[in-house]
């Protein structure tokens, strides 16, 4: 999966020294934040009762 996001672009590997998420990668990830943000607040106005909602 690491490698498939580098050669995507998403990411910088570098063996042994760990990763870095480059300006597209951070750019997804804020987008699945907000989203994933946006589905809790929907599952709580609904009455959920999740445990991983608070």
């Amino acid at each position: 999966m690491v490698k498939k996001l580098d050669e995507n672009h998403y990411l910088i590997y570098e063996k042994y020294r760990g990763l870095r998420l480059t300006t597209d990668g951070i750019t997804i990830a804020n987008n699945i934040q907000e989203k994933h943000s946006l589905f809790a607040e929907y599952l709580k106005m609904i009455g959920s009762k999740t445990k991983w909602l608070t």
